[in-house]
């Protein structure tokens, strides 16, 4: 389902589902993998359809931040992680990639990193902002950049645009695009 037309990155609160049709699932694939998910349980991811809840709110100091949790359909749920953006390396322990670190940022298209295109086109030309987010892991890295596009169908979604690269065994770096429905408000 497409964003309503009063959704913006200003406040990212809702209910979202992986689309799975729309998402490139053999990138995501290489990159569970990269991450050192183990084969049975990236068949198990292929079988469920994930729902996050964000909520996007800021702290009593100000801070601006969004609590992401996932919720799975069987199984057992990750506890919530929160990505605060104050562009400060925080450290996680997370279930499924155990400790990596994580430093989050709202940017201006103009602010990324424009050696990588994939990261910084097709975003919508009035997406006053976006949202960036580093993890880091011993093995390998990986760059996300948040926003809304018009996908295929000519409809606004929720996307995130990542760019893996492998640090160890050799590097290489995948891209995959991600493509959230909205099923509603939290």
């Amino acid at each position: 389902m497409s964003l309503p037309e009063t959704f913006t990155m200003a406040d990212l609160s809702g209910k979202f589902s992986l689309n799975k049709i729309l998402t490139d699932s053999a990138a995501a694939d290489r990159i569970l993998a990269g991450q050192g998910v183990g084969l049975l349980k990236r068949k198990a991811f292929n079988l469920v359809s994930p729902v996050m809840h964000l909520k996007h709110y800021k702290d009593a100091d100000g801070v601006e931040s969004v609590e992401i949790e996932h919720h799975l359909h069987q199984g057992d749920s990750p506890p919530p992680e929160t990505r605060r953006m104050t562009w400060v390396e925080e450290d996680v322990d997370t279930k499924i990639f155990g400790k990596i670190k994580t430093k989050t940022r709202r940017v201006a298209l103009t602010d990324l990193d424009d050696s990588d295109s994939f990261l910084t086109t097709g975003w919508e030309t009035d997406c006053a902002s976006l949202i960036q987010s580093d993890l880091y892991a011993d093995k390998w890295t990986s760059v996300q950049v948040w926003g809304i596009e018009e996908v295929e169908s000519g409809e606004r979604r929720h996307t995130r645009r990542v760019k893996f690269t492998q640090t160890d065994k050799g590097g290489g770096v995948v891209h995959c695009r991600f493509v959230y429905d909205y099923l509603g408000s939290v």
